[in-house]
């Protein structure tokens, strides 16, 4: 049975659960095995038979010729050399006549379950190897009728606008068994397919913006892995691929390590590759979970205030003493490295209860009131997660403090959910994502996260002042997609899962032409699952969460990109009507009549297209039924 407790399969299992990257399948001769057509080798096999008969059939100087070739090529290890021998030696005619006769039987036989397992985890692309069509056959068995963009190698750059595109594509890139024009089996045809800029530029674009997976073939083959080789040559860092295989030596183990590729591997005892199928099947059915976050440490101070007694802790009227001794204490912890740091934290905390609850008290009356070093200056706003404070630093620089309520501290879901969002935010800041708001430090005791102050309004105040023409309406929409875009495809694949005009900024005034600026705040730190009203999380049941946020029941994970897809897809509908959308609307009946209504009250004369995209994809109430169409309110506004 194959082990799903490998990490490299985990990993590749969480890019396809969360759907933060697309996904392509690189495929193979291995995945058209079970189907009974000949492979390369045997292929070879049957042309070498051919060769033989000819050679038979001839006498003299041509026999004493072809008997040559013929040692030549039994004793060629290189299939791509022995082809172009094997070529020239049968002669045109009869070399397609023998590879057709030995596909004839292909629109015949049964589609492996490989094929139909993997469009199942909806591929944005397959790189098909195989003559067989399969893929294509497959495709249809899985998806019915719903279009493909189809293509050769070697017709490969007339189809760049695939990558950009919705549509799945299938890349048949060594051809098809019915043309035998786009056949791609000797060095010579490899070489002129490999340097056309055109084929070079469309299997850069899919290794740079996609997560490849390879199945069924020799990853290491120049015709496969020989493009990742390439981009390691020349000095392009791209993300990490993945390959299923069977192969366990150390020259395959050395090359992956080098070319950025994780190995997935299978045992194959009896050469069936049942394993395979099982690994592929496994991915289908994984669920991701929500990850445990570790305590918030102060990263940035260095607290040496001892811990007093209880009785005479919580009788201190300085209540940054208080916080200064809990936060030492809880450094003092968790830096250790004792597997049992987190219960003794966890100890800690319920020991210190009391005072723990002081140290959240903020005085009515702000004054010179400090909050772990900052003068808490003003309130700026305040919900069911808390507060935001404009506070001024030690260096007198200005920043916002996101205080949340009190009630976080005795919920492991919303202190999770502050935990991870507080990594989530660190990650962002790291990483400089242009359009996020940077966060300086974080404390637990209380939680507070200590950020930029953006000046401005939020989207949600903006555009209730001020109705929008469509070309600012798509200059912010871009803005929104490339940012949660950009987050996604982050190796930590950061999700934010509450995308909301209140929770995006709109720097400057805005009031004219002049520069201005969209900031998203707050990726995952405002959502928990199933959230109640006037919780840490969630104001009320907003329209602008996903019906798999707020239902514990549901079937679908709300670990994944197309979360952000709907969120993204109601902002762009709250931008348009200036409407707050009630929670589930979707699910009313005339919703995609009331989109088209809006549609054709606010036509766009630059663009005809421009009304049909956006909420009606990206807002489908069953989250499969967002993928494809509903990314485009993510990826399409990037392109």
């Amino acid at each position: 049975m194959f082990k799903t407790n490998q990490p490299e399969f985990r990993s590749l299992a969480q890019i396809v659960s969360e759907r933060t990257r697309p996904l392509v399948a690189w495929v193979g001769a291995g995945l058209s095995i079970p189907a009974g057509l000949p492979t390369w080798s045997k292929l070879r096999q049957i042309l070498i038979q051919a060769l033989e008969q000819k050679a038979n059939a001839t006498d003299g100087p041509t026999q004493e010729g072809l008997l040559g070739k013929l040692r030549t090529i039994n004793a060629q290890e290189n299939h791509w050399i022995a082809f172009h021998i094997l070529r020239e030696a049968l002669g045109a005619t009869t070399y397609k006549t023998t590879i057709r006769d030995a596909l004839k039987d292909t629109p015949l036989q049964v589609i492996p379950l490989g094929y139909l397992t993997l469009w199942k985890l909806r591929l944005s692309g397959m790189l098909n190897l195989n003559l067989d069509k399969l893929a294509t056959r497959a495709f249809a068995g899985v998806h019915g009728t719903k279009p493909v963009i189809e293509f050769h190698g070697q017709n490969i750059k007339q189809y760049a606008h695939a990558l950009g595109s919705t549509t799945p594509f299938i890349a048949n890139l060594h051809g098809t068994y019915d043309d035998s024009s786009s056949w791609i089996f000797t060095h010579d045809d490899l070489r002129k397919l490999t340097e056309s800029p055109g084929y070079r530029e469309f299997l850069t674009s899919c290794i740079l913006t996609r997560a490849i997976l390879f199945v069924g073939i020799s990853a290491n083959d120049v015709a496969a892995g020989g493009h990742l080789a390439r981009l390691q040559e020349i000095g392009i860092d791209f993300n990490v691929h993945y390959w299923i295989t069977d192969k366990r030596d150390g020259e395959s183990d050395q090359w992956a390590e080098q070319v950025g590729v994780r190995m997935i591997r299978y045992d194959n005892p009896d050469g069936a590759h049942k394993e395979m199928h099982e690994c592929v099947a496994a991915l289908l059915g994984y669920l991701p979970e929500e990850p445990d976050a570790e305590p918030v440490v102060p990263r940035h101070h260095s607290f040496e205030e001892p811990l007093p007694p209880l009785n005479e802790l919580v009788k201190c009227p300085d209540l940054e003493l208080i916080r200064r001794a809990l936060n030492t204490e809880a450094s003092h912890i968790l830096a250790g490295s004792s597997q049992d740091k987190y219960n003794a934290y966890e100890a800690f905390c319920e020991s210190y209860d009391e005072a723990i609850h002081r140290a959240w008290y903020i005085p009515r009356t702000l004054g010179t009131h400090e909050l772990m070093g900052y003068k808490l200056v003003r309130e700026i706003a305040s919900g069911g997660f808390g507060t935001v404070y404009e506070a001024e630093g030690p260096d007198q620089s200005s920043v916002a403090i996101k205080l949340l309520r009190e009630a976080i501290r005795n919920d492991p879901n919303h202190l999770q959910s502050f935990r991870r969002g507080v990594r989530s935010m660190r990650i962002l800041s790291q990483a400089k994502i242009p359009g996020v708001v940077r966060y300086h430090e974080e404390f637990e005791i209380p939680a507070i996260a200590v950020m930029d102050l953006v000046p401005g309004q939020t989207l949600h105040d903006a555009i209730q002042r001020r109705a929008l023409d469509w070309r600012t309406s798509l200059d912010i929409a871009i803005r929104l997609a490339t940012i949660v875009r950009q987050s996604h495809q982050l190796p930590s694949r950061v999700l934010h899962r509450d995308l909301r005009p209140k929770n995006i900024m709109v720097k400057q005034k805005w009031e004219g032409d002049e520069d201005w600026e969209i900031v998203v705040l707050d990726f995952d730190l405002s959502y928990h699952k199933d959230a109640q009203e006037k919780s840490v999380a969630i104001e009320s049941y907003s329209g602008f969460l996903a019906p798999e946020q707020v239902d514990s029941n549901s079937r679908y994970s709300s670990r994944n990109a197309l979360v952000d897809s709907y969120g993204l897809g109601m902002t762009l509908y709250f931008i348009r009507t200036r409407q707050e959308p009630s929670f589930n609307q979707p699910a009313q009946s005339g919703w995609m009549k009331h989109l088209g209504d809006l549609a054709e009250r606010h036509r766009c004369k630059e663009w005809a297209s421009l009304p049909q995209r956006g909420p009606g994809a990206a807002t489908k109430l069953d989250q499969p039924h967002r993928d494809r169409e509903g990314m485009c309110a993510i990826t399409m506004l990037c392109v």
